[in-house]
């Protein structure tokens, strides 16, 4: 019943801090949407300026259109309002994140032994800096790299793109977050490891089975563009490969 009671605590805090910023999110909606989520629909996003400057450099001509843009249309009645509190919700649990698993943690930490918690001590940043590296990852790389592909996809001049609001909330705002939960691997072996589930000798017996599982998994958060696939990839098997030391430092202390 203690347990339970402190559960009910911690989950009452954890819902009280998410509303409170998901408050603050819905009152600034303005610029959420304007300056965060419609901002890679724009052909002077950072991350097209970025690719088209090094182009330049390398002298392969313009990767992106500079006149890249395409139309937003909102068919369903409640559909802003109710991407209003979608979106109001998903900030408060990405700026919420560090939080809610602190409380988790310390929810579970009692249960271990203490030189499990020494080890552990700094799990909450690190899986706060990994959840903030995969937001900025597919925010920066893999939304813009699909929207642009996407967006500016035609099977004829005579067609012109006019993108359902959802469709294009539902991909900017889905693949930023998944992009996230992906970089909390390291964390998810460290406590495999530590429960006993998972050895580092399996991660390495198995690299060939995960690397093409990452290829398929960048597939799908990607156009189905070879390079982009490798762009993306890439550092998700360089996290794969992080994981594997992660397991191996785990299962030797």
């Amino acid at each position: 019943m203690e347990h339970l009671a402190e559960l009910r605590t911690r989950i009452l805090r954890i819902v009280f801090v998410l509303f409170v910023l998901s408050a603050i999110a819905f009152f600034f909606a303005g610029e959420l949407f304007d300056h965060i989520l419609l901002a890679p629909k724009h052909a002077d996003f950072f991350t097209y300026r970025c690719f088209n400057a090094l182009a330049q450099k390398l002298h392969l001509g313009t990767l992106f259109a500079k006149d890249f843009e395409f139309d937003l249309q909102n068919l369903e009645m409640t559909g802003q309002f109710s991407w209003h509190i979608q979106t109001a919700f998903l900030s408060a649990l990405v700026l919420g994140f560090p939080y809610l698993f602190f409380e988790i943690w310390q929810f579970v930490k009692p249960a271990l032994l203490p030189h499990e918690r020494k080890q552990a001590s700094n799990i909450v940043f690190y899986s706060s800096v990994l959840m903030l590296l995969g937001l900025l990852f597919g925010y920066f790389l893999v939304t813009p790299l699909s929207v642009q592909f996407f967006g500016t996809y035609q099977l004829s001049q005579e067609i012109k793109n006019v993108i359902r609001l959802s469709s294009y909330l539902e991909m900017v705002v889905k693949t930023t977050f998944y992009t996230g939960i992906l970089f909390q691997l390291p964390v998810c072996v460290f406590l495999l490891t530590k429960i006993g589930i998972v050895d580092y000798t399996i991660l390495k017996q198995y690299r060939k089975h995960a690397l093409v599982g990452i290829l398929i998994v960048a597939a799908i958060l990607t156009p189905p563009d070879f390079i982009t696939q490798i762009i993306v990839g890439f550092p998700l098997y360089l996290l794969y490969e992080f994981s594997i030391w992660v397991a191996y430092f785990t299962a030797s202390r």
